[in-house]
C-alpha cells in the first residue's frame, strides 16, 4: 500500500511537472510566434540590402557595390582567399541574403496599418471563428474614397474642388512630360517632335487611326513618315517597341488616369470634344509643340547628365550610339550604306529567305507586300521589317540596362551579341 501510495503520488507530481512543463513550452510557443515589428531604421536597412541585391550590372561587375564587397572579403595578406577559405563567406552571404529576401516578403505580406476585421459569421457561439480581413475588393474601393476626398466639395455646383483638380492636372501634366521623354529616349532611335506629338492612343471619328499598339507583351508605336513620298509615293510605316518597365507606365496610365482626367475635363472644365492624342491640350490652353518638348528634354538631360541636350543633339548622340554599339543587321544605316533596290522596289531584303522568293518569281519586298499576309497585318507593314525594328528596340533596351529585357527572337532567327555585349564580355575575361 504504501508503494502504492508513493507510485500514486508520484504520478500526480509528475503529471504536474509534466503539465508545468507543457505549459511553459506552449507559453514559450506563443511567444516565439509572436511576429515582431521593425524598427525604422531596421526596415531602411532592409530596404538597402534589398536594393544592393537587385541592382543590374550592365557593362562591368564591379559597378555592384556588393560585388565589390564581395572582393574585398576575398583578400588576405599576401593575395587572395583559396577555394577552401572563400566559399564559406560565399555561403554566408547568400544564406543572409535569403533571410533578407523572406523578411522582405513578410513585411509586404502584412496586413494595411488600421485594418479592421470584421466578422461575417452567422451563428452566435461561444467561441468565435478567427476574423476575416477585408477583401481585395473593398480595399480598392476605400483607396478611392480616401482619393475622391481631395476633389470634393460640396457647395460647388459640380461638386468638384476646383482648386484641388487644378493641382491635380498640373501633376497629370508633369508625368506628361516625364512619360514623353521616357518613350523618345527608350524606344529605339528617335523620331521627329511633330511624329512623337501626334501619337494617338484611340481611332477617332474622322478617321484617324491609333499609334499604340501591343505586341507580345510589348507596347509598340507605330508612326507614319511621309518623307520622300512625293517621289516614292508611299510611306514609311515605323515601329518603336518600349521596354516592359515604360510599356506598363503607359497602360497604367491609359487605364487608371485618362478616363479620370477625361471625366474631369467635361465635368469641370465642361470641354465637348476629347482629343485622341497621348499628349493632348491641358485645361489651361498650354499646347505640346516641338518647342516644349526640346525644353523638357533639356531639362531632364541637365538633371541626369549635368549638360543640357534638346531633341536635335539627342538624335546626333542615338544615331552615333547605335552606330558604335549596336549589332550591324539592325544598327542605324551610315550615310550611303543603303542598298540600292532594285526597280520598282522590287530588291530583296538579303536573308535567307530572298531565294525563296525569286523562285516564286517575285522580290522580298513584293512577297512581304503581297503574298501570305496576316490578316491582322496594317497596311504597307513588311512583317520582316517589324521584326527588324524590334529588333533593334530590343537591343537598344538592352544597351539602356533595363532588367525586363527580353531575348526575343522573331522570324530573324537566334538573336546575335551586340558589339556593346561582346566588348563588355571581353573586358570581363581580361579582368
Amino acid at each position: 500500500m504504501a508503494r502504492r501510495e508513493a507510485s500514486g503520488e508520484g504520478s500526480e507530481e509528475d503529471s504536474n511537472v509534466d503539465t508545468d512543463e507543457q505549459d511553459e513550452e506552449e507559453g514559450e510557443v506563443d511567444v516565439e510566434d509572436k511576429p515582431s515589428v521593425l524598427t525604422s531604421i531596421q526596415a531602411a536597412c532592409l530596404d538597402f540590402c534589398i536594393q544592393l541585391l537587385n541592382q543590374k550590372i550592365t557593362r562591368k561587375e564591379y559597378d555592384s557595390a556588393l560585388v565589390c564587397a564581395l572582393a574585398v572579403l576575398g583578400v588576405k595578406e599576401g593575395g587572395w582567399k583559396g577555394p577552401e577559405q572563400y566559399p564559406p563567406i560565399l555561403s554566408a552571404v547568400i544564406k543572409v541574403a535569403r533571410f533578407m529576401v523572406v523578411q522582405k516578403a513578410l513585411q509586404r505580406s502584412e496586413p494595411f496599418a488600421g485594418e479592421v476585421f470584421e466578422d461575417d459569421s452567422g451563428y452566435d457561439s461561444g467561441v468565435s471563428p478567427p476574423p476575416l480581413g477585408k477583401g481585395c475588393l473593398q480595399f480598392v474601393q476605400e483607396m478611392m474614397d480616401h482619393f475622391m476626398e481631395r476633389f470634393m466639395k460640396v457647395e460647388h455646383e459640380t461638386g468638384v474642388n476646383r482648386q484641388a483638380m487644378e493641382q491635380y492636372m498640373t501633376q497629370v501634366g508633369a508625368f506628361r512630360e516625364m512619360l514623353l521623354v521616357l518613350t523618345h529616349m527608350c524606344g529605339g532611335q528617335p523620331g521627329r517632335g511633330p511624329e512623337v506629338l501626334s501619337i494617338r492612343h484611340s481611332n477617332t471619328v474622322q478617321g484617324g487611326h491609333r499609334n499604340v499598339f501591343i505586341e507580345d507583351a510589348k507596347v509598340v508605336f507605330v508612326t507614319v513618315d511621309h518623307k520622300g513620298y512625293t517621289l516614292s509615293g508611299d510611306v514609311n510605316v515605323i515601329h518603336r517597341y518600349l521596354p516592359r518597365e515604360v510599356g506598363e507606365l503607359v497602360v497604367w496610365y491609359l487605364w487608371l488616369v485618362l478616363p479620370f482626367v477625361q471625366r474631369m475635363e467635361a465635368l469641370v472644365w465642361e470641354m465637348g470634344t476629347i482629343s485622341a492624342h497621348m499628349w493632348p491640350r491641358e485645361v489651361k490652353g498650354s499646347k505640346w509643340t516641338s518647342e516644349r518638348m526640346r525644353r523638357v528634354m533639356k531639362r531632364e538631360s541637365k538633371i541626369g547628365l549635368g549638360q543640357e541636350m534638346g531633341t536635335q543633339a539627342y538624335r546626333e548622340v542615338a544615331i552615333g550610339i547605335s552606330r558604335r554599339f549596336m549589332r550591324g543587321k539592325t544598327a542605324f544605316s551610315r550615310d550611303g550604306d543603303v542598298e540600292e533596290k532594285g526597280a520598282g522596289g522590287d530588291g530583296g531584303d538579303g536573308d535567307d529567305g530572298e531565294i525563296a522568293d525569286n523562285q516564286a518569281a517575285h522580290g522580298s519586298h513584293i512577297a512581304g507586300m503581297i503574298y501570305a499576309r496576316n490578316i491582322m497585318e496594317q497596311s504597307g507593314v513588311v512583317t520582316s521589317k517589324r521584326d527588324q525594328f524590334r529588333a533593334l528596340s530590343e537591343d537598344w533596351h538592352r544597351f539602356l540596362g533595363f532588367r525586363m529585357a527580353s531575348d526575343w527572337q522573331g522570324s530573324l532567327g537566334k538573336r546575335k551579341r551586340a558589339p556593346f555585349e561582346v566588348e563588355a564580355e571581353e573586358g570581363r575575361m581580361d579582368r
